[in-house]
Formats: C-alpha cells, sequence, structure tokens
C-alpha cells in the first residue's frame, strides 16, 4: 500500500516540477521583442510557381444549326467543326432534268441544291461530313441529302444536290445543317 502512496506522491511532485520549469522541454522559444525577428531576403523567398496556362480547347468536331428554308438568298452560318468552318449556306430550287426516252420529269421533280461556304487554315486536307434535313413547320423530316467534302487551306463553296418531288418544296420551312469533322 505504501508503494501506491509513494507513485502518486512521485507523480504529484513531478508534474509539479514540470510546471514550474524545473525539467527542460522540447517547446521551442519564441522570441520577446520584434526586432530578433529577422526579414527573409528576396532572393531567399521561395516563388510560388505559376500555373502553367491551361491549353486552349480543341474546336468541336460536331456542329448542327438550323436555318430557314429561303431560296436564292445567302445566310449566314456561324460555326466550326473541326479546322473546318462553316461560312453561310444558300439555297436553290430548279426543275429536274428530263427523264429516260423523252419522258419529262420536269414536272414531277425538283432539284433542290444547298451551297455551303467553308473555309479552313489546315495545310493538309480536312474533311467533313455533312448532313441537311429539310423540316416542314412542325420540325419533321420531309427529306435529307448527305455529302463528303474536304478543303485545304483556303475558301470553297461547296454544292450538293437533292432530287425531290417537286410538290414537296413548298412544305419545306427549316433546314438543319449538321457537319462532323474527320
Amino acid at each position: 500500500m505504501h508503494s501506491r502512496k509513494f507513485f502518486t506522491l512521485g507523480v504529484v511532485v513531478a508534474a509539479m516540477m514540470v510546471a514550474v520549469g524545473a525539467f527542460p522541454q522540447d517547446v521551442p522559444e519564441e522570441p520577446d521583442a520584434p526586432e530578433a525577428q529577422v526579414a527573409p531576403e528576396a532572393s531567399e523567398e521561395a516563388e510560388a510557381p505559376e500555373a502553367p496556362e491551361a491549353p486552349a480547347d480543341p474546336p468541336s468536331l460536331t456542329f448542327a444549326t438550323s436555318v430557314d428554308f429561303e431560296p436564292v438568298k445567302r445566310i449566314a452560318v456561324e460555326g466550326r467543326a473541326g479546322d473546318i468552318e462553316l461560312l453561310g449556306v444558300e439555297f436553290t430550287v430548279s426543275a429536274a432534268k428530263g427523264g429516260m426516252l423523252g419522258t419529262s420529269d420536269a414536272d414531277l421533280k425538283a432539284t433542290i441544291g444547298v451551297l455551303l461556304e467553308c473555309a479552313t487554315e489546315a495545310e493538309k486536307k480536312a474533311k467533313l461530313d455533312l448532313t441537311v434535313q429539310f423540316l416542314d413547320a412542325d420540325g419533321s423530316v420531309i427529306d435529307r441529302v448527305d455529302n463528303s467534302i474536304g478543303l485545304k487551306s483556303g475558301k470553297k463553296t461547296f454544292e450538293t444536290k437533292l432530287t425531290t418531288l417537286k410538290y414537296v418544296v413548298p412544305l419545306i420551312k427549316s433546314a438543319k445543317i449538321s457537319a462532323v469533322a474527320k
């Protein structure tokens, strides 16, 4: 029983000695006066590393827009698919060429021309898959035409033609142009 009392007494004495500073501590000393602090030299300061600039997002490989179907009027289109920039579109409507053995398709069929103006600064040939959907007033697809085009450094107008029934042409109210770069 005495050993327990001596142990407790020893712990209490040690705690009191620590409180009055009889044992050295591993706590770093803080300077009392501000003049004891030394300002770091400019050359010693660690420069914060500059964050590298984020790379510009690559141009999207797809582009889609809807335009009003207005024959013989250039419509400005601003978009890009890959390296090819789409600048404008123009629609034309003409009678279809004659049929076989002297029959005339001019009364039944019409040819819709799609003139798409494109430009690129690419040094090697840039390719584009083009889809034009002709829509009615409700947005339903009446007809469509697909084409692949290629362009190398410069500006060019591509023509795509669709032969359809003549009575369908007045029903076309808009066109959805989709382009996918390869």
